[in-house]
């Protein structure tokens, strides 16, 4: 399953959150391979604010994992700094596929 990550942070915290990526994360992506679900995209950032949503800082992350945990152990691993949404998506064509099933 892929999902969209959307990660809050607050802004004062981008140093420190550079430094957790660079000198923990990243180490423990190539010691624990499986305890992070894989990227299947690069991060990017959003250019303006989601009022609707946050006043803080945004990025998003493009994860692809069929193990839950995975999701568990990333949003554990950053808070209390960062807030992690993860939110399903799948190729429009299945779901076209099922809605058109829905109608026999």
């Amino acid at each position: 399953m892929r999902y969209i990550a959307f990660a809050e942070y607050n802004p004062e915290d981008l140093d420190k959150m550079m430094i957790k990526q660079r000198d923990l994360i990243n180490a423990e992506r190539k010691k624990f391979p499986k305890r992070y679900p894989k990227k299947f995209l690069s991060d990017h950032a959003l250019v303006g604010a989601l009022p609707a949503l946050t006043k803080a800082g945004c990025t998003l992350a493009f994860y692809e994992t069929d193990d839950p945990a995975q999701l568990a152990n990333i949003a554990n691993r950053w808070g209390p700094m960062i807030k992690f949404t993860f939110v399903p998506i799948m190729d429009a064509a299945v779901t076209l596929k099922s809605w058109e099933n829905m109608k026999e």
